[in-house]
């Protein structure tokens, strides 16, 4: 190859590599799903489709969205979101409760009477009472409360070092879908958390009773 044809291939490389756009990293947004919750900032509209100029995609019906996304109009939404996820009326749902520690001991939550134990405590629904619930399953180990309030999207509380689980078989509920309705104000638009996984608003069978079972522990026992 000659040398003004290897001078004129290597201007032409070097031209074509400064037009090739460099990747840029975007910095996350505070309510950006990704981002581990630290507050309700992360959690209120996290599921509200943004348009061009930020602002959360509001909607009426399914129309008013752009493809891919679907309108849910249930009470305290109006926005657009995922397509909810299919309910299996014979799954298990699961809600997570958490408890401060009291004379070195993890105190049972609201209205679940303790076991001699206190590693149980029995919930009793006389009435019914409309649950946020979730077929989420949490991991084992000493990372189990971080990791479930993490996908939850709930807000570490100061001194909740104690977590509980209470499950309600498939058929022992009835289950708000394909959208959460029973609700107000401005969290789980979607049917989802802000970390995607499934929320639902599930009222216990009146006059059952479950017991809840205590799954992780920081009081230094």
């Amino acid at each position: 190859m000659s040398r003004p044809t290897a001078l004129a291939l290597a201007l032409a490389l070097a031209a074509c590599a400064a037009r090739e756009p460099r990747p840029t990293i975007a910095a996350p947004r505070v309510d950006d799903p990704r981002t581990a919750v630290t507050a309700w900032s992360q959690v209120l509209r996290f599921h509200c489709a943004r348009g061009a100029d930020g602002a959360p995609g509001r909607c009426a019906a399914d129309a008013d969205c752009a493809a891919g996304t679907v309108c849910d109009t249930s009470a305290g939404c109006g926005c657009c979101v995922p397509p909810p996820p299919v309910v299996d009326p014979g799954a298990t749902l699961r809600r997570d409760l958490f408890t401060a520690c009291a004379a070195g001991r993890c105190t049972p939550p609201r209205f679940c009477t303790p076991s001699a134990d206190g590693a149980t405590c029995s919930m009793r629904f006389d009435r019914e009472v409309p649950l946020w619930m979730s077929p989420y399953q949490a991991p084992t180990g000493p990372d189990a409360l971080a990791a479930t309030r993490r996908a939850l999207c709930i807000l570490v509380e100061p001194g909740q070092d104690c977590m509980w689980a209470l499950e309600i078989p498939g058929g022992e509920y009835t289950a708000d879908a394909p959208m959460p309705t029973r609700y107000e104000g401005s969290y789980e638009c979607g049917g989802r958390t802000c970390n995607g996984v499934e929320a639902l608003r599930a009222s216990p069978r009146v006059g059952s009773s479950y017991t809840a079972r205590l799954v992780s522990q920081g009081c230094g026992q």
